[in-house]
């Protein structure tokens, strides 16, 4: 009996069955694949058939996702209570929790690409990188305006708002922001599991057919953070930012609700 090869084996035997028992029981683990919710197929149909026929509510079944990864609360601070908020250089004004600013510029006229460019810069000054935001851009009667939109780790923070508007030699800015320091925002191991997003619509479109009635359609289905409140405004400098589902209807309304406990947030019109 060869008792080297012998003891080879149990060696690399051994190792295996240690990373194994890292990577299910630690926190720190070698091999990890976050956690995530499913939805089944004939779980979306029925609940679209319950709201259909008890509602008279349409709803797409492509924009109802199946799988939802895990996420972590994450501690956020509120940009107007920053340093820089302070010493940017730019004219500032707090309104709660909000911020406006209405900035001079050198430009007599403005294209989505120098607009662009512009806001970039600014945001830039401010310590806003760009790899946090995405802007999109439309017309409207004061001319070209655009939505700054936050992002972590690839998911939205639907809070985080920067709206500009783009006149004449000015650039008028208002919205609120919140940096974080959090790369790391998907759960691993066992956690618990999100709130079925079957049951958070049925949940939100009961509460609205109390004070609307006729038919409407469900346009979008968000996940991503939103901002923990106090009374109805962030007014902290330090805050927690929890994972959160969003409905958007066609006429307009944006219904928060908790990705854990299924609870009703806020609505926004």
């Amino acid at each position: 009996m060869n008792w080297k090869r012998i003891k080879t084996f149990l060696i690399v035997l051994f190792l295996i069955i240690n990373i194994y028992l890292l990577s299910t029981t630690s926190g720190s683990v070698i091999f990890r694949v976050p956690t995530v919710s499913k939805i089944e197929k004939e779980t979306v149909q029925k609940t679209i058939d319950v709201i259909s026929n008890n509602y008279g509510v349409n709803l797409n079944k492509n924009i109802v996702p199946l799988k939802f990864t895990n996420l972590v609360n994450i501690d956020v601070t509120n940009f107007i209570f920053t340093d820089v908020f302070q010493n940017s250089g730019f004219e500032f004004v707090q309104n709660s929790s909000d911020f406006e600013c209405v900035i001079k510029t050198q430009t007599y006229s403005y294209t989505e690409d120098n607009a662009k460019e512009e806001i970039t810069h600014i945001l830039s000054k401010v310590g806003i990188d760009p790899s946090s935001y995405k802007i999109n851009f439309k017309k409207s009667d004061h001319g070209l305006v655009c939505t700054v939109s936050e992002y972590v780790s690839g998911y939205p923070v639907f809070d985080g708002r920067i709206y500009a508007e783009f006149t004449s030699s000015t650039i008028k800015l208002r919205g609120n922001w919140y940096f974080t320091e959090q790369t790391e925002v998907k759960r691993y191991g066992n956690s618990d599991r999100l709130a079925d997003i079957t049951s958070v619509l049925i949940d939100c479109v009961s509460s609205i057919s109390v004070n609307r009635e006729g038919s409407y359609t469900i346009k979008d289905i968000g996940y991503g953070y939103i901002v923990e409140y106090y009374g109805d405004k962030v007014i902290t400098k330090s805050a927690s930012a929890i994972p959160c589902y969003m409905i958007e209807t066609d006429f307009g309304g944006r219904y928060f609700y908790d990705a854990y406990n299924g609870n009703f947030i806020k609505q926004e019109e």
